[in-house]
């Protein structure tokens, strides 16, 4: 099986890195990723229907090196791009309600649980509450 990518937006930098949003072709269907790459690092993150249709965790799958590699060829160097971007807008990406959402109380690490990109994309469609 064979995954393509393609660069779609330079989202910003992050945290030192910089976040880019790319398309996936896989098996004939697109979906989105994203990238955070830092000189010589590389990291991806796909939706949960490319791990699927390949059988494995992205970072599993016997392709997933030569995908890094074609997904870097195609990258602006970190060095040069850094400073052209500003730190991702997060509320630019995700439009929320009107509501207002405080946090009342320091939330402890075990308290908090990982939401794969389908639950995130179901919960952001229903806009239901955590």
């Amino acid at each position: 099986m064979e995954i393509k990518a393609d660069i779609i937006d330079y989202m910003g930098t992050y945290e030192g890195c910089i976040m880019v949003l790319i398309s996936l072709m896989c098996d004939g269907e697109y979906s989105e990723a994203t990238v955070l790459y830092h000189k010589d690092d590389l990291m991806l993150t796909v939706h949960k229907s490319v791990e699927e249709k390949i059988g494995f965790l992205i970072e599993e799958w016997e392709g997933y090196r030569d995908l890094l590699e074609n997904i870097f060829k195609k990258l602006v160097p970190a060095e040069e791009m850094y400073s052209r971007l500003d730190p991702v807008n997060f509320e630019e990406f995700l439009s929320l309600d009107e509501d207002i959402y405080y946090i009342d109380e320091e939330v402890d690490d075990s308290e908090l649980e990982l939401l794969d990109q389908q639950t995130l994309e179901y919960l952001y469609a229903t806009q239901s509450n955590l």
